[in-house]
């Protein structure tokens, strides 16, 4: 048991980068690969060891899990991990916006619920998520299954999950949202979204945008300045260097992660052409997405016909997005192309196809 508890500190340094005062985080590695080469050196040693080895994974995955998910989406994101059993509930601000909001909830099923919210907390449930990495026999025989790797894979596997369901959600309260909340334009249109930054600032101190990559990359000096002129030496440097500006009058331009879903690279996980601008102080500041993380992760495995095996991952999760009035979302239609995964709904939103 010693032994174990110092396996999962030791796993979970390697999997956050961390270091020691004596050891860098590769000299880590190096030594918690050694380790899973002794728990697992042949085929028959492995089936010893398994399920030791699957509980220093689930246990790393749960601890790591969450501050994963929090660096890709925690600045518009309520975080929190639940126990199995616990019900996952969220407190909400209500101040002087009670009555204006409306939850969207997303699940694995990919069904959408839109309810009024009427009361000062709501409950975010879970649904299982699942997915296995295989492993032939030969990797066994040849000695190359890399533990360590695995595990960085499955918490990486989870958390795009995460992002995905997030991402789904936020698109779907598009389409709930007051029409003078929501503009889709062809391009980028400075008026427009002068539009909705100085709406969202009506609710708080300060505005944040949102956006893809490809999104940011669109937005050019405003047109007070030129139409292609940068207002400071500031704004030049981070195009050069970023790609896109950092600040657009007043709201700081923040790029979410983008990634695909396909080995050709061309199905996207985050919405390209989706911008929002969220209020932040003052009585709106609130997280618009909240995400439930439940229970433990369940490693396990199945052995096919051919004697391969199938590391299997099991975990509950849940995703909901506050819509209210004080929040604003700009689609940009020229950023879609036919095969980024992305269609036109009958409402001009476009969705996960």
């Amino acid at each position: 048991m010693k032994d174990l508890e110092k396996l999962k500190r030791l796993m979970k340094q390697v999997a956050n980068g961390e270091a020691t005062a004596n050891y860098s985080n590769k000299d880590l590695e190096k030594a918690l690969r050694e380790r899973f080469r002794e728990l697992a050196k042949d085929y028959y040693t492995y089936k010893q060891n398994r399920y030791y080895i699957f509980e220093l994974i689930s246990s790393t995955l749960d601890e790591v899990m969450p501050n994963r998910v929090i660096d890709s989406i925690g600045q518009f994101s309520d975080v929190r991990s639940f126990a199995q059993g616990q019900r996952p509930v969220f407190k909400i601000k209500t101040g002087r916006q009670r009555g204006k909001r409306f939850i969207t909830q997303v699940g694995l099923s990919g069904l959408y619920e839109v309810f009024r919210l009427d009361s000062r907390e709501i409950e975010v449930p879970a649904k299982a998520y699942g997915g296995a990495a295989i492993v032939e026999l030969e990797e066994w025989l040849d000695g190359r299954v890399d533990f360590t790797e695995l595990t960085q894979i499955v918490i990486e596997e989870v958390a795009d999950s995460i992002y995905y369901e997030t991402i789904d959600a936020i698109t779907s309260a598009v389409k709930k949202m007051p029409s003078t909340n929501r503009k889709i334009v062809n391009g980028f249109d400075h008026a427009e979204m002068t539009e909705l930054i100085n709406l969202a600032r009506a609710y708080g101190t300060g505005v944040n945008l949102f956006c893809s990559p490809e999104f940011a990359g669109t937005i050019e000096p405003s047109a007070h300045y030129g139409p292609v002129a940068f207002s400071s030496e500031q704004e030049a440097l981070e195009m050069r260097e970023k790609g896109y500006l950092g600040m657009y009058k007043g709201a700081p331009v923040i790029a979410l992660p983008q990634s695909f879903e396909d080995r050709e690279n061309k199905v996207k996980v985050m919405n390209p052409g989706l911008g929002f601008v969220i209020p932040t102080g003052g009585d709106a500041d609130e997280r618009i997405a909240k995400v439930n993380l439940e229970g433990e992760s369940i490693i396990d495995e199945y052995t096919n016909y051919d004697k391969s095996m199938e590391i299997q991952v099991y975990k509950k999760f849940g995703v909901s997005v506050l819509t209210t009035n004080y929040f604003g979302v700009y689609q940009n239609s020229d950023l879609y192309t036919d095969d980024d995964g992305w269609v036109e709904d009958a409402s001009g939103v476009y969705v996960r196809g």
